[in-house]
């Protein structure tokens, strides 16, 4: 089997040529437990998704079930969920957020701007939420691991990260994280959950047996 990842620390990403990361670990266990052969590709995200669904044999790791990606792949049972998303802007930006403390409000009744990476979902409920006012928001054709440094930047206002993300991408980008302040919003839901994704030709049975090891290695059991 053909198995692509992103680089996205903490989850997945490659280290002095290494495969690391934690969801990378685990799936790799599961796959292993299932006693299944395959080959490792670090690609950028959008291929990784074309691998799945043009190619044979393959499977994605950490992705977040949507409707469009269910018309072309077969999911796991979740391998992971995050912890809820919260807004994430420079400190010196702090007055213009205190009025808000929703993202609903800060889509729709604020000037600030929202940066998300093209392509990439937040979820169905965040994703609702930012098509109410798409003229708020700041698209851009990058890796998540590069959003923050955009921020830092200013190219936007806020981004939205799960704080296991921040924390990581700031060590990364080697910048100091008192920069900045997290944001709890009254409407974020809880962290979505992450899948792994195979492409269509991929039997059921294999994918039950990546669910029973996925299943036995939840640290929450």
């Amino acid at each position: 089997m053909d198995v692509f990842y992103i680089d996205y620390p903490p989850y997945y990403y490659s280290a002095q040529g290494e495969p690391k990361g934690i969801l990378l670990e685990r799936a790799i266990r599961a796959i292993n437990c299932a006693k299944i052969d395959f080959t490792l590709t670090e690609l950028p995200s959008n291929r990784a998704l074309d691998g799945v669904k043009l190619g044979h044999n393959a499977m994605s790791i950490g992705w977040f079930k949507t409707q469009e990606r269910e018309s072309f792949a077969k999911f796991s049972i979740p391998i992971y969920q995050n912890k809820p998303q919260a807004a994430i802007f420079k400190k010196e930006n702090a007055q213009a957020f205190a009025p808000f403390t929703s993202l609903s409000e800060l889509i729709v009744k604020s000037k600030l701007v929202l940066g998300v990476v093209a392509g990439h979902s937040e979820g169905k409920i965040v994703d609702d939420i930012i098509r109410m006012n798409p003229t708020n928001v700041f698209r851009v054709n990058a890796e998540q691991m590069n959003i923050i440094a955009m921020l830092d930047a200013g190219r936007f206002d806020y981004i939205l990260l799960p704080p296991e993300e921040f924390d990581n991408l700031v060590i990364t980008r080697r910048l100091n994280s008192a920069d900045y302040v997290l944001k709890c919003l009254d409407d974020i839901p809880p962290g979505n959950k992450r899948h792994l994704i195979f492409s269509r030709d991929v039997s059921d049975e294999v994918i039950e047996a990546i669910n029973r090891c996925i299943a036995d290695d939840d640290p929450s059991n």
